[in-house]
């Protein structure tokens, strides 16, 4: 079968480090059951991070839908007497990831026991103004696409194969790679009671009504300012086609410009057969947190490397297309 042939970019901004190069440049229904006495309105940016501390050393992500971890907005998580971690300076119709209070259940009428606290964490999850972004993650990456098109629709039905939700019994959130979707805020209201569980919107609609075009330009516009020359080859087109991947090793949808180490992948011109290896990548845990902001970008890198020398069917020669497709360059190739 002949080979279909592509042309692939990912582009790497690194940084010097003891003077080597490295190549790296996450509804709301109350329950019918008695709510513990003690039970209060809680609001903490702390609340996931204490209590999810890996047990052992991650092995897979588990998806789930959540039952009583809900998407909805922080004034309903409030006044049901839930639980939510958020950025800084909330606002009332914000959307939150919400755990709702423990409760307890009979059985006959003496014996009552406590239900298990639902613990989860999102591997995406939506970026509806600039600046939302959730504390505590281990990397932080965003799905940029500056117009629609069938692409946009095919990669959003690839990355919504799954819930967004995993269980945080044996990882914690440093762990997760979290990938931001830029949606429109006015449509947080009718996008809520479909992803409150978990579950994902249907992909075509999510690209014609939800998506937001114009904050994922922005966010492009914010990597082109100060652009390394590995990039502003990029930068210099007029991207229309995508989608754009970014990875950075915190929040990033506020700053200004964005400096080094930053992963940058270029989907244009990549077969719509290999978006679901690409985002395996990009779900694959963040396995050592202890490890620098580089050394978190560089192993993204490497996983995406082996993708693309995986991908004997949609790159040819594999060869040129490596020589073709990695750029390193440090802060003073930048300047």
């Amino acid at each position: 079968m002949e080979r279909v042939a592509i042309r692939l970019h990912i582009h790497v901004v690194a940084a010097l480090m003891s003077s080597v190069i490295l190549g790296c440049v996450s509804q709301n229904a109350l329950e019918e059951n008695t709510l513990l006495p003690e039970t209060k309105q809680h609001h903490s940016s702390e609340l996931l991070a204490k209590e999810t501390q890996p047990r052992e050393e991650p092995t897979s992500f588990h998806f789930v839908h959540g039952q009583r971890f809900r998407k909805t907005t922080s004034y309903q998580c409030s006044v049901n007497g839930g639980e939510f971690f958020s950025h800084p300076n909330i606002r009332p119709d914000d959307m939150v990831d919400c755990l709702l209070p423990a409760y307890i259940r009979k059985l006959g009428g003496h014996l009552t026991y406590l239900a298990p606290r639902e613990i989860l964490g999102s591997v995406y999850d939506y970026l509806y103004r600039a600046g939302v972004e959730r504390p505590h993650y281990g990397l932080y990456s965003y799905v940029l696409v500056p117009f629609p098109s069938a692409r946009a629709e095919h990669f959003f039905e690839d990355l919504f194969k799954t819930t967004s939700y995993v269980e945080l019994n044996r990882i914690s959130l440093e762990h997760i790679n979290i990938i931001y979707l830029p949606v429109r805020e006015t449509k947080i209201p009718a996008l809520l009671p479909i992803i409150s569980d978990g579950s994902a919107p249907p992909a075509n609609l999510f690209v014609a009504e939800h998506y937001d075009y114009a904050l994922a330009t922005k966010i492009l516009t914010q990597i082109c300012v100060a652009a390394p020359e590995n990039i502003k080859e990029v930068c210099s087109t007029d991207l229309s086609r995508g989608p754009y991947l970014f990875t950075f090793p915190h929040p990033a949808s506020e700053l200004t410009t964005i400096p080094p180490p930053f992963l940058f992948v270029d989907l244009s011109n990549a077969h719509e057969r290999a978006f679901g290896e690409f985002l395996a990548a990009y779900r694959e845990q963040v396995k050592r947190t202890d490890h620098t902001d580089l050394e978190k970008i560089d192993g993204l890198r490497l996983g995406i490397l082996n993708v693309i020398l995986n991908a004997a069917d949609w790159i040819d020669p594999i060869r040129a297309a490596l020589a073709g497709t990695i750029h390193m360059s440090t802060p003073e190739s930048a300047d």
